[in-house]
């Protein structure tokens, strides 16, 4: 009895010294897991959204990749009388800022005396307080293009009929790179029209002959673009933005 005794005692000893991690060979235990800081707050990646950027087409200022108002290229954006910053839902004489609520009553950027008040104005100001809306929307060195700047683009890139994202326009290329303007259509009143037929872009010089316009880029269904008066300063249409570095 005493020597199985003996041999119980010997048997628990070895036991306990390999449980315990002594001289022992370690148990299989599972891996223990890292702690984890449950009071850090998780990183949240958002997706970078869409913003206008300057593109260099090889041409004197750098123009936008978008209209001012649109969340990718091929958006019509916001519609602007000519000279105003702020969008709104009826485009008429009576509402126009610079005049008096009817043409031949105009109150800022007019050149004969006829035609209203002169100031000798003919291409809108920049800056803060200033009545171009690119440069009140996106600050920096943007601003709306001049008529001698639309002219440029059209005479020294490369304007193809194209379709993007379902909205019919203009792809523009040049200096390996490219731009998409679409046929937004424009703005008489409380309607919008011609949208995916034809495009009617602000440039920002006044027409000197007739105070009561300014120039535009206009493009139709068929045909190629071009640089004229097409509208009264009082109609909507879309604004695509230059940076002059």
């Amino acid at each position: 009895m005493k020597r199985i005794a003996i041999c119980l005692a010997a048997a628990l000893f070895v036991l306990s010294c390999t449980c315990s991690g002594g001289s022992g060979k370690p148990a299989d235990n599972p891996p223990v897991e890292p702690e984890v800081n449950t009071e850090e707050e998780p990183v949240i990646v958002e997706p970078e959204g869409f913003r206008i950027v300057a593109v260099d087409l090889g041409v004197s200022v750098k123009w936008a990749n978008a209209n001012i108002g649109a969340s990718a290229p091929e958006e019509a954006g916001d519609y602007y009388a000519w000279g105003e910053t702020q969008t709104k839902d009826k485009f008429d004489w009576e509402s126009y800022r610079w005049c008096k609520g009817a043409p031949g009553a105009i109150t800022r950027y007019n050149t004969d005396e006829s035609y209203g008040r002169v100031d000798n104005l003919s291409v809108l100001k920049t800056g803060p307080d200033g009545d171009d809306v690119a440069s009140i929307v996106l600050g920096g060195a943007w601003r709306m293009p001049t008529q001698k700047e639309w002219d440029e683009l059209l005479a020294k890139c490369k304007w193809t009929r194209t379709e993007v994202g379902g909205m019919k326009g203009f792809l523009v290329e040049g200096a390996g790179n490219s731009i998409f303007i679409p046929a937004a259509g424009s703005r008489d009143g409380r309607r919008i029209s011609h949208v995916g037929e034809d495009g009617f872009y602000w440039s920002s010089s006044l027409l000197t002959d007739d105070p009561n316009a300014a120039w535009s880029m206009h493009f139709g269904k068929y045909g190629t673009a071009e640089t004229y008066m097409y509208h009264y300063r009082n109609y909507g249409q879309t604004i695509r933005p230059v940076m002059a570095e």
